[in-house]
């Protein structure tokens, strides 16, 4: 599983596969400042006026420069894990994101078990390699389909007086965490090697699908919601997704010979569906969310074309 994603990562380069955006390129919000600041101190050298000023001189980007260590260290160690415990958007999105990843590792142990010797399909090493294949059309196909989700997104930013609108991620991604579940059921329950190879994959195919429009919505979730201190935010998702997925994929093949292919497939899929209404929640009350958190509050009615807006990531 993890080679699938390594080959979309090939696929759509860095820049596609992170963001998978349809807006043109934008820079960060410090950059933003950094270069209008600039401008404006050129131009009082040039025009000999002391008086001119950008529009985000009142940010004092170099504010961080002069901190002492101590403060500096404190701040920035310390706020991810307040983000992780202290903010819903993001404690769910962590649980949700890590569970994510555990099934996306535990896949890149299951597809050798379920395509080769002794009780799966009678495929060799290479084949069970080519069985990756059918997540890999999919999860591409789900990117080809996600300019759908953006012009979704941006019809209601639109609605929204170009306003932001983080729950408008939440889309798509509602159809894909449904389709999590049913491709861990499917495949767990048609994985016998008397059905045949075919129904299994194009399971997995359903699953990458799912997973890559989930992901990705959860990420440019945490981002619309906290612009400014999206680094703060998605460095707890990050932390706890490494942790989770160094260390599920160790006992994935004793879990799946002990539980037997179906019903190992079949616990997961049942986590999955107790997972699924966090997106629903975020898609419908995200706002009420929003409102209660004085991080994201303070970007609540920010304009999209703003420049602590502009910036969305995606699948990390």
């Amino acid at each position: 599983m993890l080679n699938v994603f390594r080959l979309a990562h090939d696929i759509l380069g860095p820049d596609g596969y992170h963001r998978c955006r349809m807006d043109p390129p934008r820079h960060y919000s410090a950059r933003d400042t950094t270069i209008l600041q600039k401008k404006a101190k050129r131009a009082r050298m040039q025009m000999k006026k002391e008086s001119l000023r950008s529009a985000e001189s009142t940010v004092d980007v170099n504010a961080s420069g002069r901190k002492g260590l101590h403060e500096l260290f404190a701040i920035t160690l310390t706020r991810p894990f307040r983000f992780l415990f202290s903010e819903p958007i993001t404690t769910f999105s962590v649980i949700y994101n890590g569970f994510l990843y555990i099934l996306v590792y535990l896949f890149n142990e299951t597809i050798p078990l379920v395509f080769g010797a002794p009780k799966g399909h009678p495929f060799n090493v290479g084949q069970q390699g080519l069985a990756f294949l059918g997540m890999a059309i999919c999860l591409i196909v789900a990117f080809c389909l996600y300019p759908l989700q953006e012009r979704y997104y941006l019809r209601q930013v639109a609605e929204n007086g170009g306003k932001g609108v983080p729950e408008a991620r939440m889309w798509m991604a509602r159809g894909g965490a449904m389709m999590i579940p049913v491709s861990l059921f499917w495949f767990g329950w048609t994985s016998y090697r008397s059905i045949h190879w075919i129904v299994p994959i194009i399971a997995s195919s359903l699953f990458g699908a799912g997973i890559y429009i989930v992901i990705l919505s959860i990420l440019n979730y945490i981002v619309d919601s906290y612009p400014t201190y999206s680094a703060s935010a998605l460095a707890g998702v990050i932390l706890v997704r490494n942790v989770v997925g160094a260390g599920f994929p160790l006992f994935a093949t004793q879990m799946y010979e002990n539980l037997d292919y179906e019903w190992a497939s079949s616990l997961l899929g049942f986590i999955s569906i107790l997972l699924v209404p966090i997106l629903f929640i975020f898609f419908y009350k995200g706002k009420a969310i929003r409102l209660r958190s004085p991080w994201a509050k303070e970007h609540f009615d920010q304009h999209e074309d703003s420049p602590q807006g502009s910036h969305k990531m995606g699948f990390p």
